[in-house]
């Protein structure tokens, strides 16, 4: 799965959640969050490798989640916002920050994309 100009912000956040969600070993589910994430997201959290890792240790609880619960989405112009609760496997709820925007120009042009996602709620630890 790739991004393109007829994902809506929100089949983007859910191919990002399943993607997590069923992530396997060769961690090709945090290989489609990657190619999600927006050009400027990329220049901060990557190349992969780093991506990759990134996420095992600052967001373990998002990997094969067993259910997410998922607010209304705020779509402002160019920018969609959404708050996302997930459960794990030990029934911990953990809350996250979507922030997704079309991209202007470029490979991407048109298609939405993930800026940020964000811990909110109890226990946030490690933002990105």
């Amino acid at each position: 799965m790739a991004p393109n100009e007829t994902y809506t912000p929100q089949q983007v956040i859910g191919i990002v959640l399943d993607s997590m969600q069923k992530n396997d070993d060769d961690n090709e589910g945090i290989a489609t969050v990657f190619r999600f994430a927006s050009p400027e997201n990329k220049s901060v959290t990557g190349p992969l490798s780093r991506f990759t890792q990134m996420i095992k240790r600052g967001y373990p609880d998002m990997l094969n989640h067993t259910s997410a619960r998922l607010e209304d989405i705020d779509i402002a112009g160019d920018v969609a916002t959404q708050a996302v609760w997930l459960q794990t496997q030990s029934g911990t709820e953990y809350g996250y920050q979507f922030k997704l925007s079309i991209q202007r120009g470029g490979t991407h042009d048109g298609m939405w994309m993930t800026d940020s996602v964000i811990p909110i709620g109890k226990n946030m630890g490690i933002r990105i």
